[in-house]
């Protein structure tokens, strides 16, 4: 593994381990308060994904202290609140998100899932659209699949299908779109047009119990007895325990897509989040006197917690303890 040259290592090692304990957990002097916050946001939302729901707050409330005007601090706790069920205190935090950070169509997508999520269709598809409409957004599939699951949830079946349609054009090789479709048509008893959508579905996605019940349940609806049953013979077959068993139904009802916060990319490690340990990946030129300041720990304390005889041993892509193990 390429090692990783700690330039001046002697004299940062010394200089830091000097560095006073914080003990109220307040910044060290010129550690940048804006970065510390999105470390935190990131370790937030590890915590979060992991479901250590007493950390992940923690973590979410300190990169506020850090940074009241950071959007993304913002948008993190109302995804937080989100996964409580706490719908106002989200929305309080959705507000003031938007407000600082108005054009930023992740959160923007977001908060109109957020809001079909509430019942607020109208409101939602506005975010929704808006969100597509910027042209830096890299995610207009989802976003056409959360107005599908609105106008769904509205009532309005055909355009949830144009929006699936539209989905689909931007992401031709999105499963859950072209499964919802399939069933949209099912609804319909457009038994033709789902099974065109199903040959599509079936070329991105595995043969699953899920998708042999949709073959048979087309096949029956287009009156294609025998076809039917050759599917039902191999469900029995390949899946005996889901025979006779529905099969997934996602429109009824339908969880919407989220765009989590922005995360940094320096190398957080989840593995063991959730036993309150976080890791820092190594990245090449970083230094144990960079990854404190960042993390806001004594480069000695990350010496003790790694175990760590000679930091010339350091190397790309090794994993740093910056949370305490014990």
């Amino acid at each position: 593994m390429m090692r990783i040259l700690i330039f001046f290592c002697s004299i940062l090692l010394a200089g830091c381990a000097s560095q006073p304990v914080n003990n109220k957990n307040t910044l060290a002097p010129g550690v940048n308060q804006v970065e510390a916050a999105k470390t935190r946001v990131s370790l937030g939302l590890t915590y979060l994904k992991n479901g250590n729901y007493v950390q992940a707050k923690t973590n979410l409330d300190k990169a506020l202290e850090f940074a009241p005007r950071l959007g993304d601090a913002h948008f993190a706790l109302a995804f937080y609140y989100q996964q409580v069920s706490e719908w106002e205190i989200a929305r309080q935090y959705y507000e003031q998100a938007m407000h600082l950070d108005s054009n930023n169509p992740d959160l923007i997508n977001s908060y109109g899932a957020f809001l079909c999520e509430i019942g607020e269709y109208r409101e939602a598809k506005e975010n929704l659209l808006r969100a597509i409409n910027i042209k830096t957004y890299n995610r207009s599939a989802e976003s056409y699949e959360n107005l599908a699951i609105c106008s769904h949830r509205q009532g309005n079946i055909g355009e949830a299908m144009n929006y699936l349609r539209s989905a689909l054009q931007h992401q031709p090789g999105r499963a859950r779109s072209w499964y919802m479709l399939v069933e949209l048509l099912l609804a319909k008893k457009q038994w033709q047009e789902a099974k065109v959508a199903y040959r599509q579905y079936e070329k991105v996605v595995p043969v699953t119990a899920d998708t042999l019940n949709l073959a048979i349940e087309i096949e029956n609806g287009l009156g294609n007895a025998n076809i039917a049953q050759g599917y039902a013979d191999m469900l029995q077959t390949l899946y005996p325990e889901r025979v006779g068993l529905p099969r997934t139904v996602i429109l009824a009802p339908s969880q919407v897509n989220y765009t989590q916060p922005e995360q940094q990319s320096a190398g957080i490690s989840s593995e063991l989040a959730g036993k309150d340990v976080v890791y820092h990946v190594l990245q090449k030129g970083e230094t144990l006197y960079q990854i404190s300041r960042r993390y806001n720990v004594r480069v000695q304390t990350l010496v003790d917690w790694n175990n760590i005889k000679d930091v010339a041993d350091l190397s790309i892509g090794q994993r740093i303890i910056v949370s305490n193990p014990y």
